[in-house]
Parts: structure tokens; sequence; C-alpha cells
């Protein structure tokens, strides 16, 4: 009858030790997302000036932009605009628009292939048709990385034709907007030591 007094007694502990973290993360769950419910967010803008395109012919025809992320950013969201401006046969040109994080875009639009030894960084690549006088796209994404982003932007290959000098040609003006999203006062949970003995006749089980 004792030792069994004594099991219920180490069960009840044990599941009150159990219980206890849990409500420890239920409290600070319910103070991060405060009364309401949700994370307090604020939303950042920026713009960069525009400008004009370029059909491509070498690395010196691509428009390079560069945007920094803050660390809190929970999202991001790019808005590309392309402003056409009036001449003879325009017709429809996509504008293709390369990103990367860290360092801009490694590239090669005419199609040529990079040696197998060759190191490049992963390249997010968008196409905007340019169908009337203003043209736009947006581009989510949730989570990115904080840092320098860079935007690569360029008209397509050149084809080589020579425009008549005095008659208006078509003009392709590139302008992109960030917009972020970031969180603040996020709760920074900090790692506390544990400290636990062990000896031969004593092992220690850790999980």
């Amino acid at each position: 009858m004792v030792w069994r007094k004594i099991n219920a007694f180490c069960e009840k502990n044990k599941m009150e030790i159990h219980i206890l973290p849990s409500l420890l993360v239920l409290s600070f769950i319910a103070t991060a997302f405060g009364d309401g419910g949700e994370l307090a967010l604020v939303q950042e803008l920026s713009s960069k000036p525009a400008q004009k395109l370029s059909r491509y012919g070498w690395y010196g025809n691509i428009r390079l932009t560069m945007f920094r992320i803050p660390d809190d950013t929970v999202a991001a969201r790019w808005l590309f605009t392309v402003t056409r401006g009036s001449g003879f046969h325009c017709g429809t040109h996509n504008v293709t628009i390369s990103m990367s994080w860290g360092a801009p875009p490694v590239i090669d639009p005419v199609g040529r292939v990079f040696p197998n030894n060759t190191v490049t960084t992963s390249v997010l690549s968008l196409i905007l048709p340019v169908t009337s006088s203003q043209s736009n796209m947006t581009f989510n994404l949730s989570n990115p990385a904080p840092g320098d982003w860079y935007l690569a932007a360029h008209l397509p290959q050149d084809d080589g034709r020579i425009e008549h000098k005095g008659f208006p040609s078509c003009s392709y003006y590139f302008q992109p907007q960030l917009s972020v999203r970031r969180a603040v006062d996020t709760p920074i949970l900090q790692a506390t030591p544990l400290t636990q003995t062990a000896s031969p006749d004593r092992p220690a089980l850790l999980k």
C-alpha cells in the first residue's frame, strides 16, 4: 500500500512537470500575439527612379537596381511598371526582369550555356509583356532573405535594325517599387542552460 501511494505521488508530480511548460508556452503565445491575436506589422514603401530600357546587345544594356530588405520582414511585394512612349511600329515586346539576393544576377539573355564548373547564385526570372502605354506586374515573396536584392531589366535582344535619324522611335522606361511588411516588437526566445549530473553508476538520459 505504501509503494502504491509513492508511485501515485510520483506519477502526479510527473504530470505537473509536463503540464507546467505547456502552460508557459500558451502564455508566451498569448503575449506574443497580444489581445487581438495578431502580430504588430508596419508597412514601408521604397521606390527607384525610372530608367530607360535598351535592347540587349551586351551587359551594358542591362538596367540594374538594388533594394534592401530589413531583417524583420515577413512579406515583400514588388511592383514593376513599364511605360512605353509613342513611336512607329512599337509592337508588343517583353521586358525580362531577373532578381537575385546578395549579388547582381548572372544571366545570359542570348541563350548561351555556361560551363559546367560555373558557380552562380539562383536567379528569379519574370517576363512583363508591354501591350499598352503602361504595363504593370506584381511579385510577392513571403519571408524573404534580409539584405540586398538586385533587379536586372532589359528588352529583347537587339535585332540589328538601323533607325532613321530624326524619326521618333519607341522608348521604354522601367520603374520598380518595393513594399515590405515588418514585424515589430517580436519576442525573442532565450536559451536556458540545463545542468545534468551523470556518473558510471547513475547514467543520464537527455532528449
